[in-house]
């Protein structure tokens, strides 16, 4: 499987003009001060910490999908989770091109759901959408099945808005005992 470089390096400088548009309109959508290696390609979103990049493959192996630089995009765990599967190469490359839609928000909500919890609920707690992007590691997406990542990511949620709600609880109980400490 190539390196990170390798894709990079094909579609900036290797690959046929017809397709050298993926490279432009990635630039034209996030700048060129971010290197194309460490950003998914989808979404924008920086991919360079945590292990967070996948080399996702453009024409699958089960399809005849090679494993040469030019048959990978760098995305996200969640844009990669949504790649559609049966696509062709001019497919897939409309498909990374368009402006994403609503792929993180979607994604977003169904951790809540599977934390049975509403955003207000998180919210009150501390716990942001960003937070739940946080909660998004590679060992949530160890398969391509949303509902084990959901479910995986859903738990964690969990937990942290109750370990939240339980650190409010005790900085509540600390001021009150400091209230009534002070009124005495």
């Amino acid at each position: 499987m190539p390196t990170r470089n390798q894709i990079g390096w094909w579609w900036l400088y290797e690959s046929p003009h017809s397709e050298r548009n993926v490279v432009n309109k990635w630039a034209e959508r996030f700048g060129r001060t971010r290197k194309i290696e460490h950003t998914c390609w989808k979404c924008g979103d920086l991919i360079k910490t945590k292990g967070m990049g996948v080399r996702a493959h453009i024409e699958a192996h089960k399809n005849g999908g090679s494993s040469k630089p030019e048959n990978f995009f760098m995305l996200c765990v969640v844009c990669h989770l949504h790649q559609p599967d049966a696509m062709t190469r001019p497919e897939q490359i409309e498909w990374i091109q368009r402006p994403i839609s609503h792929e993180k928000n979607v994604a977003i909500e169904m951790i809540y759901a599977y934390a049975n919890i509403t955003k207000e609920d998180a919210e009150t707690a501390g716990v942001y959408s960003e937070d739940v992007i946080e909660l998004i590691t590679p060992d949530c997406a160890v398969s391509r099945h949303l509902t084990n990542f959901y479910s995986n990511v859903g738990w964690k949620l969990n937990k942290l808005v109750k370990d939240r709600n339980a650190e409010l609880l005790a900085r509540k109980a600390a001021a009150q005992k400091d209230s009534c400490s002070i009124n005495l």
